[in-house]
């Protein structure tokens, strides 16, 4: 999913350059237009979460660059729209739709379980992962471990083959994460 979200956001960039380079070269348009400022400005936001984004600048500044990413996707959408574009919003339905299966549903679920499927036995399903298989602890130097206790394959029909070297890269929003690991560290 990140390779094409890569991808598609190169594009864009590509033929926002291009749009704009056309408008350039054709000579009508004397002096600035709202039009010009206002792509100019999304077109900033663009180049910044692009640059922002770089590998070695996004691992060592994760934090600030996904609420930077975050705010400049909303100073750049609102730009493109004002800039005449309204077709944004195709493409920003469907994410709206996704997002909020990612912020309300998909934590339920993985807290829970499904709400949708019916349990025979009298123990609760769970989700992915509950309190009981997750530890949680502060080391010394700002670091976090988290340790997942063995689950049996043969109770839930999942194995995690652990790999030397393997790390995660969580996914998570700020005001969620601390909520998740309260309920994780609750006894």
């Amino acid at each position: 999913m990140l390779v094409y979200h890569k991808l598609f956001a190169f594009v864009t960039i590509i033929l926002t350059a291009l749009h704009a380079l056309a408008y350039l070269l054709d000579g009508d348009s004397t002096g600035f237009h709202d039009q010009m400022v206002t792509g100019m400005i999304s077109f900033m936001g663009m180049m910044a979460m692009y640059i922002l984004s770089l590998n070695f600048i996004r691992r060592k500044f994760f934090d600030v660059f996904i609420r930077l990413h975050w705010l400049l996707f909303f100073v750049m959408a609102f730009f493109t729209v004002v800039h005449g574009a309204p077709i944004i919003f195709v493409g920003l339905i469907p994410w709206v739709i996704d997002m909020l299966f990612r912020v309300i549903y998909r934590p339920y679920k993985y807290a829970n379980g499904s709400p949708f499927k019916r349990s025979n036995s009298t123990k609760r399903t769970r989700g992915v992962v509950s309190r009981e298989q997750v530890k949680i602890c502060a080391l010394p130097g700002d670091i976090t471990r988290i340790s997942f206790l063995r689950i049996n394959p043969h109770d839930t029909n999942e194995s995690f083959e652990f790999e030397a070297g393997q790390y995660a890269s969580p996914s998570y929003y700020s005001g969620i994460r601390s909520v998740f690991l309260q309920l994780l560290t609750k006894q």
